[in-house]
């Protein structure tokens, strides 16, 4: 409001009398210079306050993240799983092939995995 109404009377000062002071003109442009800035800290702080890009919005982006990080290890596990499975139902079907081929007869993935289980724990 004051800065305002100061701008708004150096100006006048000026208006009056072109070949004013030089002082007076210096102090119109020095206090017009601090308006236009104080108007752009405004608007930038504005628009940070409204800003829905910000990440940080939430005041639980900590427990977010936390549920996050648990959801990919619970995926990351389920894979290895997964994989481990696949790799020893690989072994068995390599193992009744090597059976087959001495001509014994081949076992179920079941009755295998309790006899390989057994030799890994010896």
């Amino acid at each position: 409001g004051e800065l305002k109404e100061a701008k708004k009377d150096l100006k006048t000062a000026v208006d009056i009398d072109p070949n004013t002071n030089h002082a007076i003109k210096k102090e119109l442009h020095l206090l017009t210079k601090h308006l236009q800035d104080t108007a752009k800290r405004q608007k930038k702080a504005a628009q940070a306050f409204f800003s829905f890009d910000n990440k940080s919005m939430s005041l639980y982006d900590d427990k977010e993240q936390e549920l996050k990080q648990k959801k990919l290890e619970q995926q990351r596990i389920k894979k290895e799983k997964e994989d481990a499975l696949k790799k020893r139902k690989l072994q068995w079907e390599d193992d009744n092939v090597k059976r087959m081929a001495a001509d014994k007869n081949a076992l179920s993935y079941d009755e295998w995995d309790k006899a390989k289980k057994k030799e890994e724990k010896k």
